[in-house]
């Protein structure tokens, strides 16, 4: 009888071993991490899947340019923006606020738009602006002015003035369209689909430079981002990055075409990379912690090939990526959560 409780109490404690190392082991193993994400389409009350840009101003408010309209997200509705005449705004691709909390729509074919919270007003090449396919939209808070990328080069618009690049920046022909702009401490750096790149642009000056022959930086680069450690991120044409930093230089090839980047509250990098059925380039999410380089499309549930931007919500901790067949991803960073197999 004392043999039998022994062996019982034996085989008891075993069994709260064997249930605790279930506890602690199996989860790491079988469990996998799965970010809360949310996709908003057309059938949610977007005017178009096809998203361009994504910006948060001042005040909160989301607004989203896309291939059919400028619409604005409040957090539970899509409102469509119209001018005082009920025109939209078509063609949105990039999207500033200033210092002074006017919104600026940079469109693919209308110029650019200011709204100053009551009027709309237009600029276009009839006002002395380069071009009207306009491509990239910035306020330099260091210059104190708005510029715009197009594909005849640069347009500074500060004081109701406008003053345009040099001609050796918009030959069309050659596809010098600008496809990124960034500010650094003293000059802005310029990114375009020409060999020219980069672009050191003064605004202040009217001065432009190309470091195209300097060594240093790629010739062929579609966007620039300055991180807050003042590294500085070049995508590279037809695919990669390269970051420019004080600890060296880092090139990454597996990433695709990258037209679009954003930094969160953590310090990390994010990318929009795009492909195209008929590209042979990996599509994705692409997230860079200081180390390595990883591909979330996945983990977020997007299928499409197509990933055109990335915007992150610091205040609320959401990284939004649009996409030009799938609408919208809402990808909340503190509500990541672990759920089992079952």
């Amino acid at each position: 009888m004392v043999k039998k409780l022994i062996k019982y109490k034996i085989q008891k404690q075993i069994l709260r071993w064997l249930l605790l190392f279930i506890i602690l082991i199996v989860p790491k193993i079988q469990f996998g991490q799965t970010y809360s994400t949310r996709n908003y389409t057309v059938y949610d009350g977007l005017p178009s899947s096809a998203i361009r840009c994504i910006y948060k101003d001042s005040h909160g408010l989301l607004w989203i340019g896309n291939d059919a309209s400028l619409c604005t997200f409040d957090g539970k509705a899509f409102q469509i923006v119209k001018t005082t005449q009920g025109k939209t705004i078509n063609q949105v691709w990039s999207i500033a606020e200033d210092d002074q909390g006017n919104m600026w729509f940079g469109s693919h074919g209308e110029g650019v738009y200011k709204y100053d919270g009551r009027h709309i007003e237009k600029f276009t090449k009839k006002n002395g602006l380069a071009d009207d396919y306009v491509r990239v939209v910035t306020y330099s808070n260091n210059f104190q002015c708005v510029v715009a990328g197009s594909y005849k080069g640069i347009s500074i618009i500060k004081n109701d003035t406008i003053i345009t690049s040099p001609e050796w920046m918009g030959k069309r022909e050659k596809m010098y369209c600008v496809t990124g702009i960034a500010e650094a401490d003293k000059f802005l750096y310029v990114s375009t689909f020409g060999k020219i790149n980069p672009i050191r642009c003064y605004p202040d000056k009217g001065e432009f430079i190309s470091l195209s022959n300097s060594g240093k930086y790629p010739n062929g680069c579609l966007d620039v981002y300055i991180t807050s450690k003042g590294d500085t991120v070049f995508s590279l044409y037809p695919k990669g990055i390269k970051i420019i930093g004080k600890k060296g230089t880092i090139e990454d090839f597996s990433l695709g075409q990258v037209f679009n980047m954003t930094e969160d509250n953590s310090g990390n990098i994010w990318f929009a990379s795009w492909s195209t059925h008929n590209r042979d380039l990996q599509e994705g999410v692409f997230k860079y912690d200081g180390k390595t380089f990883k591909n979330y499309k996945t983990e977020f549930g997007i299928t499409d090939k197509e990933i055109w931007t990335v915007y992150y919500d610091r205040d609320q901790d959401i990284l939004w990526v649009g996409t030009l067949n799938e609408g919208i991803f809402r990808v909340s960073n503190s509500e990541i959560a672990k759920f089992s197999p079952s």
